[in-house]
């Protein structure tokens, strides 16, 4: 029997929920209980045998939605179940560490009656599509009349654009969400119906719906007058009053662009652009008060800069005050087009990369030949003492921010990143100790790359000089017989991602594997999608991970959805660890969050994941100047989740001397020995007979245990 109804109607919103790249926001719907009361509808055409075609145009103007999503769909959306409070133990997370304090879990919607209609030509121009209306739909009944609780009900659906995620025809609880485009109008911010149309189906002619508002002057409130509606297909239009009932054969379905996460200014001035944003950024940035940010005191700060640069006709002015704005946030997902001037002052290098050891030294890990620290004499492992005549810790702390980082942790490794990297032709002064040498002084000149070869060895430090450009998952057996899954990106075709997923998984099982690790270092994030259905494979059990919040017209935090992970088609049977490092961002780090909440999966690492959490809007403001920012905020037992702070590793790699030159990679060999009791364990446990741990051979790679 269905519960009561909310009294607001959301979707979840892990269809789009991204970060680290700029995403959609997702639109959500909003429903509530209808009281009694009758009034008469207005009939276009009163046919018998109603509506049986929908048909219309649907525009695309958010570049993501082209580019990346490969399979898109026109879809009836179920409205009735996303009325109704889920049941207190329809997601239980049995694999959180403290279940009584996780967030609601989403709506359980069960689309055993999808109605997909397809849509052909080009979306950026405009593309047709067309539903076909199924005679007897299967989606869930509600009776809006209180006084007679036994009736049957009726059907009430939206159209809505959708694309497919997951690589298989039917949707799953994870894709369904809306991109922003729908046959209904939603009011900015607290996203509450204003107009637009549904489609209703009756079962016969017994049922009611609302005919209007009532005096509260709002859609679907419990003033609203009731009225008949005939039996079979309608479509019922929300900006007339009362409503308008069309019964025509085939009607014709605006699709109106809502909230998609993108917003176009880049057709006005450079002061009536940095007003708007300005505006919507204090309606729509989730983290407010979290960083502590006075919009009035940043908009007299920087609003004379935009000034001047408009004055100047200055592009590179522009896009200077828009990149300092950015900075202010301390939130890596706040962005924009940096100015000539930041490439000019990082496009020299040393040739060499630091790291500071547990211990407080700062050494060298890489030195790439032929480059200024090369030709100095400075080697591999030499400690550097000071760096312009100051301590080197203060060089550190002086060096400026050049990305924007929303944790410690993350803000101190782009520091040492950028202090090897400076405007060409200027000179720094470094002290250093070789290994088993004296102190030494020497002037080094930022200069080219030479053949790429510096940021080869940037690549090397932590793959081992593996190329893992080409695709975004990429797999192989370990010598030890343990599989390896690398994510390189979240931010690609999600049809392409699972499937290549579910194919690494199979494909590893079928070589023998007996335990799986997963990396996802240096992965600055992308769609959500992928991170819960990779999270899905290895757990059979449904959980939450954290709760979306955002705010509303008033400024109040409200509740944006739940993402939550789902059992996955392929599962992983056998342990299981995951490599992070602290440029591991956004959708990387809601899956490495998924993952540190099922405690069967070890979380291996120097350091957290870089802190860096919610879902990103994006705004294209004059001259090719975009900006970017969170307006989805994550939560988790009422408090902050991973946004400043990270995912933590539950298998700590101490950032020794020895484990940060050693040509090894540290990270992954402290996965492997942290899996290997586990895999002896299981295969000892049914077998009954002891696992010997294999030990891989220079010329012939050990052969997997079966």
């Amino acid at each position: 029997m269905m519960s009561s109804p909310r009294h607001r109607l959301r979707h979840p919103l892990s269809v789009i929920r991204n970060g680290g790249l700029s995403l959609a926001v997702a639109a959500l719907l909003l429903l509530s209980m209808l009281a009694p009361g009758m009034a008469s509808l207005t009939r276009a055409q009163d046919a018998d045998t109603g509506v049986t075609t929908l048909t219309g145009t649907v525009t695309i103007t958010n570049p993501d939605f082209i580019s990346t999503f490969s399979q898109h769909y026109m879809l009836l959306m179920d409205l009735i179940p996303l009325m109704t409070e889920p049941e207190e133990d329809s997601a239980t997370p049995a694999a959180t560490p403290d279940p009584d304090a996780t967030p609601s879990p989403a709506p359980d919607i069960t689309l055993t009656g999808q109605v997909l209609g397809q849509i052909d030509g080009d979306l950026s121009k405009g593309a047709p599509f067309r539903i076909d209306l199924p005679i007897a739909p299967m989606g869930t009944s509600f009776d809006f009349d209180p006084k007679h609780p036994d009736a049957e009900g009726v059907q009430v659906y939206s159209v809505d654009f959708m694309a497919n995620q997951q690589g298989d025809p039917f949707i799953s609880p994870q894709e369904v969400g809306t991109f922003g485009y729908s046959s209904l109008k939603f009011s900015v911010g607290d996203y509450d119906i204003i107009g637009g149309r549904l489609v209703v189906w009756a079962p016969d002619g017994q049922q009611v719906f609302p005919s209007g508002m009532g005096p509260d002057g709002m859609f679907f409130t419990d003033d609203d007058p009731l009225g008949p509606i005939p039996a079979g297909w309608s479509v019922v239009d929300l900006d007339t009053d009362p409503f308008t009932v069309d019964r025509e054969a085939s009607v014709n379905i605006p699709i109106i662009e809502g909230d998609d996460g993108f917003t176009d200014y880049s057709q006005m001035t450079y002061t009536e652009a940095f007003d708007a944003l300005i505006a919507d950024l204090k309606a729509q940035y989730v983290y407010t008060e979290v960083k502590g940010l006075d919009f009035g005191a940043l908009a007299a700060k920087y609003r004379p800069m935009v000034e001047q640069a408009e004055k100047d006709k200055d592009v590179d002015a522009f896009q200077a005050a828009i990149y300092a704005f950015s900075l202010e946030f301390h939130d890596g997902h706040v962005s924009s087009t940096p100015p000539q001037a930041v490439f000019d002052s990082i496009g020299g290098r040393l040739g060499m990369r630091l790291a500071e050891t547990d211990e407080g030294d700062v050494i060298v890990i890489s030195v790439t030949e032929g480059l200024p620290a090369d030709k100095a004499g400075i080697e591999l492992g030499a400690v550097i003492d000071t760096w312009n005549g100051k301590p080197i810790q203060n060089a550190v702390d002086a060096e400026p921010i050049i990305l924007s980082q929303s944790s410690e942790h993350a803000l101190r490794s782009e520091q040492y990143e950028f202090l090897t990297r400076g405007k060409l032709g200027d000179s720094v002064d470094v002290s250093f100790r070789n290994p088993d040498g004296s102190e030494q002084q020497a002037t080094l000149t930022f200069s080219e790359d030479i053949d790429g070869r510096d940021v080869a060895a940037n690549i090397a430090i932590t793959y081992e000089g593996e190329d893992f450009s080409g695709l975004p998952i990429v797999s192989k057996i370990l010598p030890s017989g343990i599989g390896y899954i690398k994510i390189n990106s979240f931010y690609a075709d999600p049809i392409l991602m699972t499937t290549a997923w579910d194919y690494a998984l199979n494909n590893l099982l079928a070589m023998g594997a007996v335990g799986l690790i997963v990396d996802v270092r240096d992965n600055g994030g992308g769609y959500a999608t992928g991170s819960l259905y990779f999270a899905g494979s290895f757990t059979d059990t449904t959980y939450v991970v954290n709760q979306d919040m955002q705010l509303n017209g008033d400024g109040t935090l409200v509740d944006a959805g739940t993402l939550q992970v789902e059992p996955s088609p392929v599962q992983w049977p056998y342990p299981a660890a995951l490599l992070i490092d602290d440029a591991c961002a956004s959708a990387c780090e809601i899956f490495a969050g998924a993952m540190a909440l099922n405690p069967n999966v070890a979380i291996v690492g120097y350091t957290p994941t870089a802190g860096v959490e919610a879902g990103v809007a994006q705004w294209a403001l004059p001259d090719d100047t975009s900006f970017q920012a969170s307006v989805i905020g994550s939560f988790r037992n009422d408090e902050l989740f991973i946004e400043g702070t990270g995912v933590a590793p539950t298998v700590v790699v101490p950032a020794t001397r020895e484990d940060l030159l050693d040509p090894a990679d540290e990270v992954l060999t402290a996965a492997e020995d942290a899996l290997w009791p586990e895999i002896e364990a299981m295969f000892q446990e049914e077998s009954g007979t002891p696992v010997a741990t294999p030990v891989a051979s220079p010329e012939i790679p050990a052969t997997p245990v079966p």
